[in-house]
Order: C-alpha cells, then structure tokens, then sequence
C-alpha cells in the first residue's frame, strides 16, 4: 500500500503538465500563445502584401511607361487595375456595375430576414456584379494591355485561368465532401495548388511584360535604322536624249 502510494505521488509530481514552462497550461496562456501567434501570421502576411504591391506598382508603371501612357504611375493608386484600364483604353461600365450590385445585393442581403427568397436574389445580384467586373478587368483588359506593348495576349490572362480552373476544383471538393471526404480532400487540395500556382505565374508574367523583350518596333529618329543608297557616279551616256524627254514631260 505504501509503494503504490509513493508511485502516485511520483507521477502527480512528474505529470506532463507540471513539466511544461510555468507549471503547467492554464487558459491565460493558451490564449497569449494563440494572440502571439495570430500576431505573427498578420505580420507575415502584411509583409507579403506589401512586397507583392510594390512589385505590381513598379511593374505596372513600367508597362504603362511601354504602352505610352500620358502617366504611368497612377499604377501606385490601384495596381493593376488603373495601368490595364488606361492602356486597354477600356470603358469605365464595369465600375458602376460592380457598385450598384454590391449596394443593391447589400441591401436585399440584408432584407433576407423577411423572406429567404431576398437574401437568395441579393446574393445572386452581388455575385453578378463582381463576376462582370472580374472578367473585364482580369481578363479582357489584361489580354488588350498584353497585346498594346506587342506581347502575346494569352500570356496576361494563363495566370488567371489557372486560378479559376484551381477554384473550380476546390469548390467540386467542397460539394463532394458528403459522398466521399477522402477524395473531397484531395480536390480540395488540388484546386488550392493550382491557384497558388496561377498566381505566382501571373506575376511572373506581368514581370515579363514590364522588363523582357518587347515586341513593339520603335519609330522614334533615334532608333530607326535608316538605308541609303549610294548615289550613282556613271557619266550620263546621251544628255541631249534626256533634255528632249524632259521638255516633251
């Protein structure tokens, strides 16, 4: 009875939660480490928004810069968004379009506490309306801008439509995720590699387009390559045949 008393009171002292720092794990810090953490995660993240922002911006500038546009660093303010919509000399409907569907799906949203047909209509409305203006700003705008400084119009949209491709496959994954989880997990997973991978290849495209080889041909004096002819020094073989030919003109 004594011994197995005494090895009681030696798992008691020597538990798991009496080895870990501070004696243990209580809910203050639990939830230190998850607020450290978190804080931690917004650092990363911001860090890499900035960076990608500053590259996008440089990069814009320089393709509106290629493009000719009256001033290209107006990409600063939204890139790339304002630097495909100058060069594509493109119209600004898709804007208003976009307000008035997340204003008007906001508000009959918001209405769906009356009546669930509400909320479902509201949704639609605001999903059409950033659809329309996805497809105009990320794919045709993108594809004109491409082909404006003589590059190929498929490489500004090959980014985009590998994220697509990758959201479709995610949201497959999360239909199928009642029939089978295992194969749901696996689409799901599928779909976020590809859009991580249509991302990374859009910026590189955008990077190809602000500093590799364009494709435009330079009509500027200082760039043409002008010919000449040597002028011909043969004598003029019956002169009198020509001053005739030329009174006769």
């Amino acid at each position: 009875m004594k011994k197995s008393k005494m090895v009681f009171e030696f798992l008691q002292e020597a538990s798991l939660f009496q080895m870990l720092p501070g004696g243990g794990i209580d809910g203050t810090n639990a939830l230190a480490g998850f607020g450290a953490a978190m804080i931690g995660m917004m650092f990363v993240f911001m860090v890499i928004f900035i960076a990608i922002y500053f590259y996008l911006a440089i990069a814009c500038s320089r393709i509106g810069s290629r493009a000719g546009v009256q001033n290209p660093n107006l990409s600063w303010l939204c890139p790339p968004i304002a630097t495909v919509f100058d060069v594509a000399k493109a119209h600004y409907w898709p804007f208003p379009v976009m307000i008035i569907g997340y204003a008007l799906g906001y508000l009959l949203i918001a209405g769906g506490m009356l009546t669930p047909a509400l909320m479902i209509l509201g949704g639609l409305i605001y999903g059409a309306g950033l659809l329309i203006f996805v497809i105009m700003a990320f794919f045709v705008w993108h594809y004109k801008t491409f082909v404006a400084i003589g590059r190929k119009g498929w490489q500004g949209i090959l980014g985009q439509l590998i994220s697509v491709i990758g959201g479709v496959f995610m949201l497959l994954g999360a239909v199928m995720i009642a029939l089978s989880p295992a194969l749901a997990g696996i689409i799901v997973v599928l779909g976020t590699i590809l859009c991580f991978v249509g991302f990374i290849i859009y910026l590189i495209m955008m990077g190809i387009a602000a500093w590799g080889q364009s494709g435009i041909v330079s009509t500027t004096p200082s760039k043409m390559q002008v010919t000449t002819r040597p002028v011909s020094k043969s004598p003029v073989k019956n002169p009198g045949k020509m001053q005739v030919r030329a009174r006769r003109a």
